[in-house]
């Protein structure tokens, strides 16, 4: 098998969006510590950072509900796309 075969059975599983929406908790996670517990307030670069992982979350969602269906897996990786490029 080839590296891109594999990556693409990998995006078939729900183990594949389910740890791009546990990285996604993570890191809101994170920086809701940083900003309340720490005290520290974010720069605009940082909100900016922030919606863009609500919408990689959302494509999460989308990919998680039956990453076996191509429809649903390219609407969610079509949500993935913009988003992560604008963060």
């Amino acid at each position: 098998m080839t590296l891109l075969s594999n990556i693409k059975a990998f995006s078939k599983t729900r183990l594949s969006w389910g740890l791009l929406l546990l990285s996604v908790i993570f890191f809101e996670l994170s920086a809701l510590f940083f900003q309340h517990v720490m005290q520290l307030a974010p720069c605009v670069m940082c909100i900016y950072e922030r919606v863009a992982m609500f919408g990689i979350g959302g494509a999460a969602l989308i990919g998680i509900i039956n990453p076996k269906n191509t429809l649903i897996r390219w609407l969610g990786l079509g949500a993935w796309e913009p988003r992560q490029l604008k963060g």
